[in-house]
């Protein structure tokens, strides 16, 4: 991986016009988006999600929204993720507070735009959604975790009543104060009350969560909607494999750009799935003439039997990562696409499948980064004047910067020192002879090396000794690289409603803004 090959780069790519020719629409060009032609079929569209609403007893600015979006002219800004226990990581709710903000800077009377968050009930990766993790007050992990069968979508995994009752007993013994725990817990139960899917519980539980902002939240598995989809999808099957060869064209574009591609398309390989009578999820492949799934290699079927099955069940054949976007925006009429680094990366690569199917992009949108600050977290960082970007980029290298404080200073004059040296002395050589360049360089790496080597050991002997330091670097590691991973992509917003209450951890998402890194200080 390159220094510009990380998912902060791309963005940072992305957002300077870098890659620009990828996309119909440059970077930042919202109001080009907003812009962008309505699909037909908006009112059914808005029928399909009011029931869907209603049956999920949304909030009344959800169904007043769903309103909005009839109006001529009106438009969406569109997110989604898939439907994680206890709404998955952080990062859901950033991504869905990125759209509803995004959503409120271009709302207008004459032409409403609104919010909505496609919960992506199609997908089968059971293992990424399977688990939530919550941090408590004395800063140990709690998993609550089920052993549910992968090769499913969600949609079709469902609902126990007992689940509710494990998820309870597991946030029971979550450390975090009264009275937040129990009227989260008892909230919860309420939400997840006649939940039929796995999907639908991450529905519910996301408007209970933002349903008063107005987000409408879109499952796709939902026959009315689902039957939607169905002319893109047909389009899709006819030419599936031009589509996976202009994905390929497009990450070898990429490629040469210095970023490698997200998607890959095997020989064969469609931009489809089906779902079999068992509910398994299979990848289609195709020779041009006849279908085949992955596992079920030896039945074919011709382009009518696919058609004519997703006559009979509109969900028989769900999109793939290089095909999904583009259903959305055949059937929204989405100004703005707010996505995360790994998205924006995989849509780099869908121009040609738009093109082809006839479907315009919309604008996209990187969305924001979060952290929390929990209060001992806060007090840390400023004794030793970090912040919590400085120490989820380098956990390490900050860490050691904490345990030296003074003595760090010797080791970064002897660093300063042999730049100066090396400097001089490659002034010295190139005269004699310029290819010593390369030897010299080659010692000035094995010389800084031997000097981080010696500045790691000094800081961990100093770790070992100073047990407030190593307490600081420990509770920092807790709470901002749990597991080693960003907060925002690891821990539950249920962690901090459990202890901060959901009304002042909402109050703090509520605050940040649509983009960029931020970090935002959550109390009691």
């Amino acid at each position: 991986m390159t220094p510009a090959d990380t998912p902060r780069g791309f963005v940072h790519a992305y957002e300077t016009g870098s890659l620009n020719a990828l996309f119909q629409v440059p970077a930042g060009a919202q109001d080009q988006g907003l812009s962008r032609p309505a699909p037909d079929g908006v009112a059914a569209l808005a029928d399909a999600l009011d029931a869907q609403a209603r049956k999920r007893a949304d909030r009344p600015a959800q169904l007043a929204a769903i309103e909005r979006l009839r109006q001529p002219g009106a438009r969406a800004v569109l997110t989604g993720q898939q439907p994680g226990l206890l709404l998955g990581p952080m990062l859901t709710l950033v991504k869905a507070m990125t759209a509803i903000k995004i959503a409120a800077a271009h709302d207008r009377q004459d032409r409403p735009v609104v919010p909505v968050f496609w919960v992506a009930s199609q997908d089968h990766d059971i293992r990424e959604i399977d688990h939530a993790y919550l941090l408590g007050m004395d800063e140990q992990l709690t998993t609550v975790h089920f052993d549910w069968p992968d090769g499913q979508p969600s949609s079709l995994l469902a609902w126990q009543s007992d689940w509710t009752g494990h998820i309870d007993q597991m946030l029971a013994t979550l450390d975090a104060p009264e009275p937040h725990a129990s009227e989260t817990r008892a909230w919860i139960q309420d939400a997840l009350n006649g939940a039929t899917s796995v999907g639908d519980a991450f529905a519910r539980l996301l408007s209970a969560t933002l349903g008063d902002d107005g987000l409408v939240v879109a499952d796709p598995t939902d026959p009315t909607l689902a039957q939607r989809f169905v002319p893109t999808i047909k389009r899709a099957l006819a030419g599936a494999l031009d589509d996976s060869r202009s994905i390929n064209a497009a990450g070898a574009a990429l490629k040469g750009l210095g970023f490698e591609p997200q998607l890959g398309r095997s020989e064969g390989a469609t931009n489809l799935f089906m779902v079999r009578p068992s509910g398994q999820r299979e990848l289609l492949r195709s020779d041009g003439r006849q279908y085949w799934t992955e596992e079920q290699t030896a039945e074919r079927y011709a382009l009518e039997d696919l058609e004519r099955a997703l006559d009979n069940d509109p969900n028989a054949i769900t999109p793939a990562a290089g095909l999904r976007p583009v259903v959305q925006d055949a059937t929204f009429p989405t100004a703005v696409t707010v996505l995360g680094p790994g998205e924006l990366r995989y849509v780099a690569q869908l121009r040609g499948v738009y093109e082809r199917l006839g479907v315009p992009m919309p604008a996209m949108h990187a969305r924001a980064n979060l952290t929390l600050l929990e209060p001992p977290v806060v007090r840390i960082l400023g004794r030793y004047g970090l912040t919590a970007s400085d120490f989820q980029r380098d956990p390490d290298g900050t860490a050691a910067r904490m345990a030296l404080g003074a003595d760090l200073q010797p080791f970064e004059a002897a660093s300063a020192a042999l730049e100066r040296d090396i400097t001089a002395l490659l002034e010295a050589v190139r005269p004699i002879d310029p290819t010593l360049a390369g030897p010299v360089g080659k010692a000035e790496d094995a010389l800084r090396r031997s000097l981080e080597r010696l500045e790691s050991k000094t800081a961990q002997a100093k770790l070992k000794k100073d047990e407030t330091v190593a307490r600081h670097v420990a509770r920092l590691r807790a709470h901002l690289r749990p597991n080693g991973v960003p907060q925002e992509r690891l821990l539950s917003p249920m962690s901090f409603f459990m202890k901060f209450g959901r009304e002042a951890t909402l109050r703090r998402l509520r605050a940040m803004a649509p983009a960029g890194e931020q970090a935002l200080p959550v109390d009691l």
